[in-house]
């Protein structure tokens, strides 16, 4: 942004704005630098496509409500521009990879909220310090209302809105207002990627804490938030893993067989988060044609394979059987706070359920190879299991712990598997707390992150912003 703002406002063309990204204070990594120069350039160099006869707005838009209680205030981030001759405003939202193909209801509520704030907004200047309100003049003479989605992998764009005041009054109406009230009103905390930057999170008791969770000291290291996936990436990659964490634009990311993984994991997510969530042959896929699961299309050979898959579930499927599950939760956010690691750790099982009282954390996994490995060898491969073991063991789910249990379900053409493990075991806990802490302590103790060039770039979904890369590039 500093860099656009050079350009905009301080008259640099776009190889002195590039320029100036090397000399800031805060020294990026590598691969966000090489990422920043694109996007500056993807940007800049795009104009054509964006509205004409508009000038760079400086100030934010904002919107705000005075309440008995509170000062309520709305605001959108991006880039703005107006025309004080035509009464035009146009907001752009910038994306970090492409919005080429993007539904065009894909958040309606978010672009209600951005064309009302465009509307309505007065002009106000970011406030220091930040718990101050907004400083604001007046709103006056708006006409004409444009949001739009600039991506910033490779300069395209998508006209989210395009109207005038009353039309963006009436979509907020519609698809926003309700939303907002909705977030005003909630008092319960919502647990998940953002409590590491929380200012009230030594305060929150939705967090749940598990002191040694991840087997290292950190205590003296700012906040950190990862998840098992996050730090396999590292084990890989500690470069890749960064890229990951800050949402580098991955390009080419799945496999034909990782692709339908995703599948089989969403259909069996839809099925268990029904009504009825027990699995029965009429509500698998034949397998005779292409099958969609969400975004996930599934078509050819691999249609027959995650069928087969499919079906081979039904005989380990938990609730095919009559037991007292009381609580289903698929694909639920659960997040830890390890204090000695001054680490939140986001976890997202497959399945969550109570039975007779304990919860009964659910892997599933899919291979088109018939599976091998029991015992502690599962906690080394799948170490999202350890991570169930140690939390369940510790008791930071609640119920009871002698029904407590970690379940590991194997799919493959052939047939299904599951695999029970006890967190009460004093030695399945004790080996899935060493597993843990080799994956986390070379992560938690790093800040270089720097890249492991290798083998495996040639299939990295990042290595298009490694500088040290081993993998060809091409745009």
């Amino acid at each position: 942004m500093d860099a656009l703002d050079m350009i905009e406002f301080g008259n640099a063309d776009i190889e002195q704005a590039v320029t100036s990204l090397t000399k800031r204070r805060t020294v990026l990594h590598p691969a966000a630098q090489r990422y920043a120069e694109h996007a500056v350039r993807s940007y800049a160099e795009h104009p054509s496509s964006m509205s004409e006869r508009m000038s760079p707005a400086r100030w934010w838009w904002v919107a705000q409500r005075d309440s008995p209680n509170a000062l309520w205030e709305m605001w959108a981030w991006g880039r703005r521009y107006e025309s004080v001759a035509t009464g035009g405003r146009e907001l752009r939202l910038l994306r970090m990879g492409s919005v080429a193909g993007r539904s065009d209801d894909d958040d309606l509520a978010a672009t209600a909220m951005a064309a009302y704030v465009v509307a309505f907004g007065a002009a106000g200047k970011w406030p220091r310090p930040w718990s101050e309100p907004f400083e604001l003049g007046l709103c006056d003479g708006v006409e004409h209302v444009r949001v739009v989605e600039v991506g910033l992998f490779d300069g395209s764009v998508r006209i989210l809105f395009d109207g005038t005041p009353e039309q963006a009054q009436r979509l907020y109406v519609q698809h926003g207002r309700d939303v907002v009230a909705e977030l005003a009103r909630r008092d319960d905390p919502q647990p998940g990627w953002a409590c590491g930057k929380c200012k009230v999170m030594d305060r929150c008791d939705a967090l749940a804490r598990i002191p040694g969770l991840l087997g290292v000291d950190a205590r003296s290291t700012p906040i950190r938030t990862t998840s098992i996936s996050d730090l396999r990436y590292y084990r890989t990659c500690p470069a890749q893993s960064y890229m990951y964490s800050v949402h580098l634009p991955r390009i080419s990311e799945y496999s034909t067989e990782a692709a339908l993984g995703q599948g089989v994991h969403r259909w069996l997510e839809d099925i268990h988060a029904s009504d009825h969530p027990a699995c029965t042959p009429e509500r698998m896929p034949s397998g005779r044609e292409p099958w969609t699961a969400g975004e996930w299309e599934i078509a050819g050979e691999e249609a027959a394979i995650g069928a087969s898959m499919l079906s081979n579930h039904i005989d380990v499927c938990p609730f095919s059987v009559d037991a007292p599950i009381t609580e289903i939760r698929t694909e639920p956010t659960l997040s830890f706070f390890d204090p000695a690691a001054q680490a939140v750790v986001i976890a997202k099982p497959d399945l969550l359920y109570r039975e007779n009282g304990g919860w009964v954390w659910h892997e599933t996994k899919t291979t088109q190879r018939t599976p091998r490995g029991v015992g502690d060898e599962l906690l080394d491969k799948y170490p999202q299991l350890a991570l169930a073991v140690v939390v369940l063991g510790a008791g930071a789910l609640g119920g009871r712990d002698d029904t407590s249990r970690v379940e590991l379900e194997l799919l493959h053409p052939g047939g299904a598997e599951l695999h029970l493990i006890d967190p009460t075991d004093p030695a399945r806990v004790a080996y899935a707390r060493q597993v843990l802490r080799e994956l986390a302590t070379p992560w938690r103790l790093d800040d270089a992150f720097e890249p492991r060039p290798g083998k495996a770039c040639q299939w990295c979904p990042v290595s298009k912003w490694c500088p040290s890369s081993a993998a060809p590039q091409s745009e």
